[in-house]
């Protein structure tokens, strides 16, 4: 392929934005309005007839990119960049997400990006021909992606499945099936963790003291690079280090992610677990691995979130002795290690399946990045 020319990103497309507010939506219409989660409601007026991409410029998922239809329109939080006549929509989509826009942005309470800021970044430019062919590439290494999310998403459930099929459904019925016992008796102590004044990055390095930050957390597995460094390590509080073992809970969060959990299967050393979240360790007669799927994703998680409360309703919060003293079914040990050893199975799979995703990943890091070759 011929060396790019180089070109300003302003030089490929036109940047819009509209004065659409959230209170400013119809129910229906003719033009669907864009949020960054995708259409959020309806206007009488289009931005533009032609597909455009569209940036999140303000607030979460701040320079995460897509592809608006043509037609629609955007809300006031989003940049509309609308190619000029010799550029490829698809196209300038990956061009923008090579650019990694989000780690750019400014604003300590809401993070934003604007335009003129980044309007001027070099950036390559092919005939619309070469364009088409680097997009279309693009996409099927983004299909084979998504199709491998899809795999790992239905081993997820092959475990929830299973978990349902050996001890229940419903809280009432697991309660009335099974021994009960409450969870402070279940393990050894519930304990609070310590959160350090840190830095606004994740440690450099494995050796380096650090602290979880809650995303370690939320997504059901744990997530050891989600973390902030600190500073000194004259903060750093061995007795609060994580450790291979140690069931991890989120004890304040949103109410949709109050009382994640993860078992950590394992760990690097020199991470601290933060004040909001708890730490347990399973009594010799129950299994760890049982109790994370009873607690973090089984239908008894319910009652785990029956227990948060708080003023506030972005974060709910869990209390040390309500959840102590919450009754747990504690089915016979054989049966939870039967459960545990198909969990690990399937955890194998995953783990495959990741390892494949995360090469995937990469490759498509390094497409992104032969644009500029």
């Amino acid at each position: 392929m011929k060396a790019p020319k180089l070109c300003q990103l302003k030089d490929l497309c036109i940047g819009k934005t509209t004065g659409i507010r959230q209170k400013d939506l119809l129910v229906k219409g003719e033009h669907p309005v864009y949020g960054a989660s995708g259409i959020v409601g309806f206007s009488q007026r289009e931005l533009h007839p032609k597909p455009y991409v569209v940036v999140v410029k303000d607030g979460a998922g701040v320079g995460r990119a897509f592809v608006a239809e043509g037609g629609s329109s955007i809300l006031g939080t989003m940049q509309a960049l609308i190619p000029k006549g010799n550029v490829d929509c698809r196209y300038l989509l990956y061009l923008v997400k090579s650019l990694r826009l989000g780690s750019e942005r400014s604003g300590a309470t809401i993070p934003h990006i604007y335009f003129n800021k980044y309007s001027h970044k070099l950036v390559p430019y092919y005939s619309k021909d070469h364009q088409k062919a680097i997009a279309d590439s693009l996409r099927q290494i983004e299909l084979l992606i998504e199709k491998r999310c899809g795999q790992r998403n239905g081993l997820y459930r092959l475990v929830q499945s299973r978990f349902i099929e050996m001890f229940g459904d419903h809280c009432a019925e697991m309660r009335s099936r099974w021994d009960c016992r409450p969870l402070g008796a279940c393990v050894h102590g519930i304990e609070t963790g310590k959160s350090p004044v840190c830095e606004g990055c994740p440690r450099s390095a494995p050796d380096m003291p650090a602290v979880l930050k809650l995303s370690a957390l939320s997504s059901g597995r744990y997530l050891e690079k989600e973390n902030k460094a600190i500073g000194s390590q004259l903060a750093f509080s061995p007795e609060k280090e994580v450790r291979t073992g140690d069931i991890l809970m989120a004890r304040k969060n949103t109410p949709e992610l109050v009382g994640s959990c993860v078992l950590v299967d394992r760990t690097e050393g020199s991470m601290m677990f933060p004040d909001i979240v708890f730490r347990m360790h399973a009594r010799d007669d129950v299994d760890a691995v049982y109790l994370v799927n009873l607690l973090g994703s089984s239908p008894f998680s319910k009652e785990i979130k029956k227990l948060a409360h708080g003023a506030q309703k972005s974060m709910s919060n869990i209390s040390k002795t309500h959840l102590s003293h919450l009754i747990i079914p504690t089915p016979p040990l054989s049966l939870q290690r039967e459960f545990a050893a198909f969990a690990e199975s399937v955890d194998k799979s995953q783990e495959a399946a990741r390892r494949v995703s995360r090469e995937l990943l990469n490759f498509l890091a390094k497409s992104l990045y032969t644009i500029w070759a």
